[in-house]
């Protein structure tokens, strides 16, 4: 009787050592695609090479999730400031002092992960950056 109590100990922490290394496993597992959400901000819609919006708009995501040791990312949300608009509506009487060539801020929200996705708007941050670049090379 004592052996059979002892084997079934034996087997008892045999087997919650094993659940413990299995969730643990799962728990790395979870956290490498664990996403986690920047929001940041950014002057002007395009620069003198990248001509297009949306091309800026990764390349700016692009560098930020690679800033913060990210492979992959995905844009959540895309908000454009106009402040020479707002400018003109706070105008007073007296006028105020409006940059001839004003620099927008866009606002970016986006979710970044170090293993891949698998979704369909989702980048990896090196090749979408060198992708652009090439795209936009002389």
């Amino acid at each position: 009787m004592k052996k059979l109590k002892f084997m079934g100990a034996i087997i008892i922490i045999a087997l919650s050592t094993l659940s413990f290394q299995t969730v643990f496993a799962a728990a790395q597992n979870i956290a490498d695609v664990e996403k986690i959400i920047y929001k940041f901000s950014y002057r002007g819609h395009s620069s003198k090479k990248i001509t297009n919006e949306s091309d800026f708009a990764i390349i700016k995501a692009a560098e930020y999730a690679i800033g913060k040791k990210h492979t992959y990312f995905v844009i959540v949300e895309n908000r454009k400031y106009d402040a020479a608009a707002k400018a003109k509506q706070k105008a007073t009487r007296f006028g105020t002092n409006i940059s001839k060539r004003p620099k927008p801020k866009t606002e970016l929200t986006i979710e970044c992960f170090n293993e891949d996705p698998s979704l369909e708007n989702s980048h990896n941050a090196l090749n979408a950056k060198q992708d652009i670049k090439d795209k936009y090379s002389d």
